[in-house]
């Protein structure tokens, strides 16, 4: 039998074992053998009063699991203690040793770094200054171009502005609609689908979708990769409700909000976009449509005050299966200072003298004749 000991150790103590051929070791005690030099210290199992047993292992011995419910004894892994100042040493020392190293390529990107934030602080402080004076003189500014019109112009130049801000309105407005439907629409989808970081892809679908057409494409890239890492099953999901916004998006929300307020048509739209991505990159397609708008507002308000036709998209055409009813256009008002003045045409005479020309009226030789 195993000899008990003279005190019973505390739960979880763990007790320095003695050396194999200790002779102060008790009977029960299991020397553990050499392996590879390293003498281990034995574990001892030791009876407690009540008949359970406590098993007693040195410090630099632990029990590691193999698998399959086997547990080894096997030497502790060294531990090294860790000193704040010797890492704080450690690091000055590499980080000193690489810049001597690389000194023109950390000058260089210094250089570069320095450069982009002063630049965006820069551009920052100019806008913030100049959207603020144009909302707070905006009347002023209005006048002043108005006024640099002749006066008989003036009228024209209303008509402009006013046809300029229903297009671009129209345009930001609509587009910003877009977004939020898209963003709403998109993180219902995505926590449906129990999608990871839904918040975060929800709220970059929304911000994507200012480009359009291509804003629900590229958002979607992100989102099926996350899902790939969950399951095949969760990844065409989420790909199946992107393509029905997107299938929503561009067959109602873009004619009926993009279309109606700014009177462009869908080929126009792509072609802009296409145009302002290759030329602009990123830039050029989140700016395209605007500009498509300002460039058909011009070309309308000119075609109709040099050539006097009316503005095609003034009216709505009719639906399928309705009534042809020929479009209300407003007449343009008269320009001030010019009077409509129609030539007097007078026909000539059924029969005239074979030699004479033909009299016109207010003639006097004629008259006296």
């Amino acid at each position: 039998p195993l000899a008990p000991p003279e005190a019973p150790p505390a739960p979880h103590e763990v007790a320095p074992a003695p050396a194999p051929d200790d002779p102060g070791a008790p009977p029960g005690a299991i020397a553990a053998p050499a392996e590879d030099g390293f003498e281990r210290p034995p574990v001892r199992i030791v009876p407690g009063p009540d008949g359970s047993f406590d098993v007693r292992i040195a410090e630099d011995v632990e029990i590691r699991e193999t698998g399959d419910g086997v547990w080894q004894i096997a030497p502790a892994r060294p531990k090294h203690a860790l000193s704040s100042a010797n890492m704080l040493q450690e690091g000055y020392e590499k980080a000193a040793a690489y810049l001597k190293e690389n000194s023109l390529t950390v000058l260089r990107i210094g250089q570069a770094i320095a450069t982009a934030i002063s630049r965006g602080i820069f551009n920052l402080f100019m806008t913030l200054m100049l959207a603020g004076y144009i909302i707070l003189t905006h009347e002023k500014i209005l006048r002043f171009f108005r006024e640099l019109w002749h006066p008989s112009s003036r009228d024209s130049f209303d008509r402009f502005l006013r046809r300029l801000d229903r297009g671009l309105s129209g345009v930001v407005r609509g587009q910003l609609l877009i977004c939020l439907v898209n963003g709403v629409l998109s993180a219902i989808g995505f926590w449906l689908f129990d999608l990871k970081y839904w918040p975060i892809l929800s709220v970059l679908a929304a911000v994507m979708s200012l480009i359009p057409i291509f804003g629900s494409i590229l958002s979607s890239i992100p989102a099926v990769l996350i899902g790939l890492t969950q399951s095949f099953g969760t990844a065409v999901g989420v790909l199946a409700w992107i393509v029905g916004i997107h299938q929503l998006e561009a067959n109602f929300l873009n004619p009926k909000i993009i279309g109606d307020a700014a009177k462009i048509h869908p080929v126009l739209v792509v072609l802009a976009l296409l145009i302002g991505e290759h030329f602009f990159q990123i830039t050029g397609a989140l700016f395209a449509v605007p500009c498509l708008s300002i460039a058909q507002t011009v070309f309308l308000h000119f075609r109709e005050s040099t050539l006097g036709l009316a503005d095609p998209t003034a009216s709505i055409p009719p639906t399928r299966g309705a009534a042809l009813v020929a479009p209300s256009i407003e007449p343009l008002p008269p320009l001030r200072g010019f009077e409509t003045v129609r030539p007097a045409v007078t026909p000539l005479p059924a029969s005239a003298p074979e030699g004479d020309p033909p009299a016109r009226p207010g003639d006097p030789d004629a008259a006296a004749s």
